[in-house]
């Protein structure tokens, strides 16, 4: 259920920060060996100041505002700061304490020398923020996201309703997806068990059945969806499911506590 929180938490971030603003963020390598890192932040005049920013910004960045030449209507904030060596840069990386760093991510910036010359590698890697494959765009529409996301709030009884909705909506992507990933790691142990008496079962069948127990299996073990399928089925054979190492539901339950 950790992925559930965790889903809501980036749709709703996610949306915060792009729903009105253009943000940019670029790292220069300067012919010194020094760095210089710019964000800008494009949008409308009260928006582009506000500091929730994919980096930290403190004091010793210099700050720019100033209107967009190419739209009269837009403004833009930018933020530079300086870095003399890569260490300086490393440092203030994995010192982040804005919402990025709450993202598993790998960075590195190192220098070396060969000869005459000096080679700058930037390395950084982003891990799936929603561990899950599966669009949310299908459960999850437009309006949902500003009552998720907080845009829009409930002030009277039909706002309440629509509010729950959204979140029934978002519940509801987290079934979805749970009932998928089941049904695919069953399919995957009756690949592995590779037993032709077993060929004509098809877990996809129960997929509504599945539906019904995903919640209670994603809160107790997922184990328990093999004893269901012998019980949808009659056929007992089924169990050896249950010996199949490293578990069908391995990846699943990684994912879930992603």
């Amino acid at each position: 259920m950790k992925t559930r929180n965790l889903i809501y938490m980036l749709l709703m971030m996610g949306f915060i920060l792009s729903s009105c603003r253009e943000i940019n963020v670029k790292t220069i390598i300067n012919n010194d060996g020094s760095f210089t890192r710019i964000i800008t932040v494009k949008g409308d005049s009260a928006d582009v100041i506000k500091r929730n920013l994919p980096y930290p910004v403190d004091s010793s960045w210099v700050r720019e505002f100033y209107s967009d030449t190419s739209d009269s209507t837009k403004y833009i904030c930018s933020y530079t700061k300086s870095y003399k060596s890569d260490d300086l840069l490393n440092a203030e990386i994995h010192n982040d304490t804005s919402w990025k760093s709450q993202i598993q991510r790998d960075v590195e910036i190192s220098k070396r020398f060969m000869f005459f010359y000096s080679f700058i590698t930037y390395h950084q890697v982003y891990k799936a923020a929603n561990p899950f494959s599966e669009d949310y765009h299908g459960n999850i529409n437009e309006e949902d996201l500003l009552w998720i996301s907080g845009v829009k709030a409930a002030l009277n009884k039909k706002d309440s309703i629509r509010s729950d909705s959204a979140y029934v909506s978002l519940d509801n992507y987290y079934k979805h997806v749970l009932v998928v990933e089941i049904i695919d790691a069953l399919k995957k142990g009756l690949r592995q068990l590779n037993d032709p008496n077993l060929n004509n079962i098809d877990p996809a069948i129960y997929k509504d059945s599945i539906a019904a127990n995903a919640i209670s299996w994603s809160n107790e073990k997922y184990e328990n969806s093999i004893d269901a399928l012998i019980t949808w089925t009659g056929n007992s054979e089924l169990a050896r499911l249950h010996n199949i190492e490293p578990s069908i539901f391995e990846e699943l339950e990684i994912k879930d506590d992603y």
